[in-house]
């Protein structure tokens, strides 16, 4: 509707003419779908607030946002918006209207007094997104990326690899530079939305704010954070809601953010695993690396954990061990016992990326599945397991160089330990009843 307040030119309007079963009709004000409607517009809404432009008002199309310093001078902006408004005779529909925020949606992104974000409905778009599977496919991708393409470093680089694909005599072939690049995109677009940090003002500065500076900044106070400096201010000084100040204040320190950095990568959406349905459906995968080499020269142990009942199988192994000799020692220790598997779910290790691996796999059905980068949670069974087994090996091995002899008694003792959580051990899980050990083999059957 916006378009029907720019006024067509008397002598043009034969050229908006249309004809209908009952007469001919020629637009008096600008229809849409003229080639130049939009610059047309735009150039309209410049004129009526071109002494507000880039002062107090951002003005695209039929979008437009007032920003000011101050709730009072914002009132004061917001009346001339309006008078403007009226000069210009447009109006505008009050259920579309947003007043007095101090965060809102803008053009796509997010602006607030911190900077500017990307709207958290187009994280949940990145993140519904699948792997391109044709050109067409690919370049909606990248157009989505490029129009975020501000909050991404690097991006020429990441998207290097997807890029390549459409250039002019390549095939479009999907490999693993292509996913890692896809990956890495879509990891980053969904941690914790990036902010741009906008060109600042001078602000009113307050005696509290004067206060806080000089205990968190001061030589004496040492930079500490939200707790230490709160503490440190309360031995001299009482200012009320002074906590979300001092939160504020530190959380805004280049200087802690600069010698502070997190020592963890941001969080994201989260992406739960499929549930399994019977025992050594799903399983996790890892190798316990750096352990004393024995008399075989094995340095590692293959775990090997059931997603349902947490059955773990442990396989001697060495750090060197290559994809084809890794499968066969998998295929030896799990597949001979509980035949083929819906999942594996592993860390980005180049033997489990590897072709061979993933069309071993393949051919059998088994789907390969792989834990976030800088993300060891997602294979949480298997590092507490390998936390579990390292203690074991310590606790009963009296030379750490023969732990590959205790191994497979170790394997046992873990498996018959009653879980907390069921209170049965986990060979009763997967066969209905408990293992005969030394403690046992005196005692009667029950009589039925």
């Amino acid at each position: 509707m916006s378009y029907t307040f720019t006024d067509t030119f008397v002598d043009d309007c034969h050229k908006t003419a249309f004809r209908t079963c009952y007469d001919s009709y020629e637009y008096t004000v600008m229809p849409f779908g003229l080639t130049n409607a939009l610059s047309t517009f735009q150039l309209t809404m410049n004129d009526v607030f071109r002494d507000l432009v880039d002062k107090c008002v951002i003005v695209y199309l039929d979008d437009i946002l007032v920003f000011s310093k101050t709730q009072e001078q914002h009132l004061q902006d917001l009346n001339r918006f309006f008078q403007r408004l009226q000069q210009g005779r447009l109006i505008t529909k009050g259920s579309k209207c947003e007043f007095l925020k101090s965060e809102l949606k803008f053009l796509g992104h997010v602006v607030g007094a911190e900077g500017i974000k990307i709207d958290p409905t187009k994280i949940t778009t990145i993140h519904d997104w699948k792997p391109p599977t044709n050109l067409q496919e690919l370049q909606s991708f990248l157009e989505f990326v490029n129009y975020v393409r501000r909050f991404i470093p690097n991006m020429a680089g990441t998207t290097g690899p997807l890029t390549d694909l459409l250039r002019k005599g390549n095939s479009f072939e999907w490999g693993e530079r292509q996913q890692a690049a896809f990956d890495e995109l879509r990891f980053f677009l969904m941690s914790p939305p990036p902010t741009l940090t906008v060109s600042g003002f001078p602000l009113t500065v307050s005696f509290a704010n004067l206060l806080i500076q000089e205990v968190h900044d001061s030589n004496f106070s040492g930079h500490f954070g939200v707790d230490k400096t709160q503490k440190l201010l309360y031995h001299f000084h009482y200012l009320s809601d002074s906590a979300s100040d001092v939160q504020r204040y530190v959380s805004a320190c280049l200087t802690g953010q600069r010698m502070k950095s997190s020592r963890q990568r941001p969080a994201r959406l989260l992406q739960p695993l499929e549930p399994p349905q019977k025992p050594w459906q799903h399983v996790t995968m890892d190798f316990v690396t750096g352990l004393p080499a024995g008399a075989s020269g094995n340095d590692a142990v293959l775990v090997v954990v059931d997603r349902l009942t947490k059955t773990a199988h442990f396989a001697p192994s060495c750090t060197t061990i290559l994809a084809e000799e890794t499968a066969k020692l998998f295929i030896s220790t799990v597949v001979r016992l509980h035949g083929l598997l819906s999942a594996i779910i592993s860390d980005r290790d180049p033997k489990y990326t590897s072709k061979f691996w993933q069309e071993t796999w393949e051919q059998y059905g088994t789907r390969m599945q792989f834990s976030s980068a800088y993300h060891p949670q997602t294979n949480g069974h298997t590092e507490r397991t390998n936390q579990t087994m390292e203690q074991l090996i310590r606790t009963n091995c009296p030379d750490p160089t023969r732990w590959e002899e205790f191994l497979p008694m170790l394997d046992f003792s873990y498996n018959n330990a009653p879980s907390a959580t069921t209170n049965h051990s986990l060979i009763f899980l997967n066969y209905g009843m408990d293992p005969t050990v030394p403690t046992t083999t005196n005692i009667d059957n029950p009589v039925p």
